[in-house]
């Protein structure tokens, strides 16, 4: 396959590494606003060209991996699409429900994949915790805590902690546990655009969820804590599992697990897009928008109720 790269920033160097030893995949080419940047992402990752724009690459194309700005994600995927070509979009795909279920029209119409690269799911930690939790070596989970606080950083653009940071331990969960019951949203500044926000939940079996995502984080830090009916773990999610069982204790190297998760995810779209058989299929997406726009609905009262005090 003859994948293009929209993006020339750090996720987008792991992916393009990735395709380089990649045996169904070549690297075609790279795309971004500066052209000298894409050229120069293109040398150092051997892509075939680079381009300022998904209809300036003149070479035959398959499909393409968008890694760029969060909210250029929905229009640069429909573009895409509309160009005839399969697409994997760095998590958040879409910025609302209503966008997630456009895609979903235009893929459908157009006969190609379009999928969201939920990367949590194909980290070593928690694709063993999943194993275990399926199994029942864990019990039944009694409580879950996830947080992570992430170092300051000047983009160009401003990242939302809902809408990313806090989407992928909510798709994780929908993935493990098959529902997810919002229950509460605290975010600051404001649901839309919010850097530090800490939401509530309940797993289908009455477990209460809590998760917490703070930008600015001077000390940063990732963590998730599942206390099981016969076990407890604390994992970072990349390099390390603790438990009471020591059997159940795991090291790794954070650097290159992350590169391993993107690798399989990336051969997981690849594999979708040549035999057609999807087993992460886009509903997933819309299903993680709704549970993200719930949890916004629950925050936004707290700013916006006529006459609410201080």
């Amino acid at each position: 396959m003859r994948i293009a790269l929209i993006g020339y920033g750090a996720v987008a160097a792991i992916h393009a590494r990735g395709l380089a030893t990649a045996a169904d995949a070549s690297f075609a080419a790279v795309i971004g606003p500066d052209r000298g940047k894409a050229q120069a992402f293109a040398d150092t990752h051997g892509a075939a060209s680079a381009a300022t724009g998904i209809d300036e690459v003149q070479d035959p194309l398959d499909a393409v991996i968008i890694a760029s700005p969060s909210p250029l994600h929905f229009p640069q995927a429909e573009a895409c699409l509309q160009r005839g070509l399969h697409v994997l979009i760095e998590l958040p795909a879409v910025q609302s429900p209503d966008e997630a279920r456009r895609l979903a029209a235009l893929a459908a119409s157009c006969g190609h994949i379009v999928r969201c690269a939920t990367t949590s799911r194909f980290l070593r930690p928690y694709r063993m915790i999943g194993h275990w939790l399926q199994n029942g070596r864990l019990g039944t989970v009694l409580s879950l805590l996830h947080w992570r606080t992430i170092a300051p950083r000047r983009r160009s653009w401003t990242d939302d902690a809902l809408l990313h940071h806090a989407a992928h331990p909510v798709d994780l969960l929908l993935h493990w546990f098959g529902a997810l019951q919002p229950l509460g949203c605290a975010a600051e500044p404001q649901a839309l655009g919010a850097q530090q926000l800490a939401l509530l939940a309940r797993l289908p079996e009455g477990a209460p969820v809590s998760m917490h995502i703070a930008y600015d984080g001077r000390l940063p830090s990732v963590g998730m804590t599942l206390v099981c009916e016969r076990h407890m773990l604390v994992t970072d999610g990349f390099s390390f599992i603790r438990c009471d069982d020591p059997d159940l204790c795991w090291q790794g190297d954070e650097a290159g697990e992350y590169a391993d998760a993107i690798g399989r995810q990336d051969l997981a779209f690849i594999a979708t897009c040549r035999d057609g058989v999807d087993n992460q299929p886009w509903t997933e997406t819309v299903r993680l928008a709704e549970h993200i726009q719930a949890f916004q609905r629950l925050a936004l009262p707290l700013f916006t109720a006529p006459g609410a005090s201080a």
